[in-house]
């Protein structure tokens, strides 16, 4: 019984080594780190050194003002980082003006999935905004997520904190 496990764990590892090639053929090393996409422009560099306690630099990005986003950033220590997650107006099929019902709805499902109090809702960011902040958190991995008008935004952090994540969050939330 234990040879198929074996041969689908080197099978993974495997397949996991292999290089992602797109459609029309094209080999693809890296993903985008274009600063300029709407999911990167919700912070300014300094706002993000200054959350990454140093330089930072993005990882990924991806989306456009109609299409959902990410940027992702990196201190130079590589301990830390900031991911935002865009869903602008339109990009999650939701009729409009059913946003926010929908985001209370996903939340209040989401928040079965994690002790009481780890998944909670957060005052005074957006519309309404809920943050994650699981016990015994040895990575220091935190998740602040709110919808404010047509616009969902999720901010992940890794190194940086609660309290500083909750604050990114607030400025990103000003912003829309």
């Amino acid at each position: 019984m234990r040879t198929p496990i074996i041969v689908m764990a080197a099978l993974t590892f495997a397949l996991a080594a292999v290089p992602v090639v797109a459609a029309d053929g094209a080999y693809s090393p890296e993903p985008s780190k274009d600063p300029n996409v709407p999911a990167c422009q919700i912070f300014s560099g300094e706002e993000i050194s200054a959350a990454l306690n140093g330089s930072a630099e993005v990882r990924e990005s991806y989306g456009t003002d109609t299409t959902v986003g990410l940027c992702s950033w990196q201190n130079s220590a590589h301990d830390a980082f900031v991911k935002v997650s865009y869903f602008p107006p339109g990009s999650q099929g939701l009729p409009e003006g059913k946003e926010r019902e929908s985001f209370e709805f996903y939340a209040r499902n989401k928040q079965n999935q994690f002790e009481p109090g780890q998944f909670a809702p957060v005052a005074d960011i957006g519309d309404a905004a809920w943050s994650l902040n699981i016990k015994d958190n040895e990575e220091a991995y935190y998740s602040v997520e709110f919808v404010k008008g047509s616009t969902t935004v999720t901010i992940d952090t890794n190194g940086i904190g609660l309290d500083a994540t909750v604050q990114l969050a607030k400025a990103a939330a000003a912003r829309l």
